[in-house]
């Protein structure tokens, strides 16, 4: 097998050793002229090119800078080393952007390792009373359309299925509410200290054979299919990760959901921002029952959103 190095480590050169990875081709390292700064991108190292062990058997280029690449090929061909341009901008472009109806900007993040979220006892008897008092902080004003749907939407005894976490925070607001139990799933497992709290991963789930009362979806589901977690890279992940919320919930059952809204677009690998164009794919099959938010919707630039409104949404 080939040995290959990727000469930048930037956003264009981390997706094109992520395109590697899928095609079954192993990266040895990166290339970057502020290697000492950088040190490694994916686990792998990010070398001066006086650090590379020569001959190298692949080079790729991917850089954006035409300028640029420019030197760097020039530099290259003087000292007669082979090397090959990256064309990639992201894995099965076109069913990412729905056949470029999707406009992209770039916002890259790897993490893939396993979750460094511990939730202890202690935590959740302090976001309890921050809940009650209501100083507990939760994206901003978005926490007060979560008390707003409380008023309406009461969780005492029924059964919730958190899809993603990012902290403390849905799963605390469920027990808060009274939830007899609260099931958490994230490709990297959370670590939740209390007794009412099953933790487990998207393998685990489907195996488990449980169906919810209620399920809640905030701030997660944008990510999926984006391999920001360690999920796998999937164009339709959003839409699937929603169907699949479906066959978790009892028949009548309801999910708590937000995501980003604003202009359709893809900021890769960050999330997706939804509008006219997928936003009434994502929520296919639901009925929308209501829609709990502190801000009027108002243009924003591409890639920005005002904030996720909080939907109530209803198998159909």
């Amino acid at each position: 097998m080939k040995q290959t190095y990727i000469w930048g480590a930037g956003h264009y050169g981390v997706l094109t050793a992520l395109d590697c990875e899928q095609r079954g081709i192993e990266v040895a390292g990166f290339i970057d002229s502020n290697a000492s700064k950088i040190k490694t991108r994916l686990g792998l190292p990010c070398l001066s090119i006086e650090q590379v062990p020569l001959p190298v058997e692949r080079l790729i280029i991917a850089i954006q800078n035409e300028d640029a690449v420019k030197t760097i090929t020039e530099k290259l061909k003087s000292q007669g080393i082979n090397f090959e341009i990256s064309k990639l901008i992201i894995p099965e472009y076109l069913h990412f952007t729905m056949n470029y109806q999707i406009p992209v900007l770039y916002w890259y993040f790897d993490e893939r390792n396993d979750s460094k979220i511990h939730n202890s006892a202690e935590d959740y008897k302090r976001a309890f009373e921050n809940l009650e008092n209501k100083t507990f902080e939760y994206y901003g004003k978005d926490i007060n359309s979560f008390y707003a749907a409380f008023e309406k939407y009461n969780l005492k005894g029924k059964s919730v299925l958190i899809w993603g976490l990012a902290g403390l925070n849905c799963e605390a607001m469920a027990l808060w509410q009274g939830a007899e139990h609260v099931y958490v799933v994230d490709y990297n497992k959370p670590v939740c200290e209390h007794n009412k709290i099953t933790v487990m991963n998207h393998e685990e789930l489907m195996k488990s054979g449980i169906k919810t009362d209620v399920a809640i979806s905030f701030s997660s589901f944008e990510h999926d299919g984006l391999g920001r977690y360690g999920d796998p890279l999937n164009p339709n992940g959003d839409l699937e990760a929603m169907q699949t919320a479906r066959n978790f919930l009892k028949d009548d059952g309801y999910m708590l959901f937000g995501v980003p809204q604003g202009k359709d677009c893809l900021v890769w690998n960050a999330h997706r921002i939804y509008g006219d164009i997928r936003l009434p794919l994502l929520l296919r099959g639901w009925k929308t029952e209501a829609v709990f938010e502190q801000e009027s919707s108002v243009e924003k630039p591409l890639g920005t959103y005002h904030i996720q409104p909080l939907m109530v949404l209803r198998k159909i």
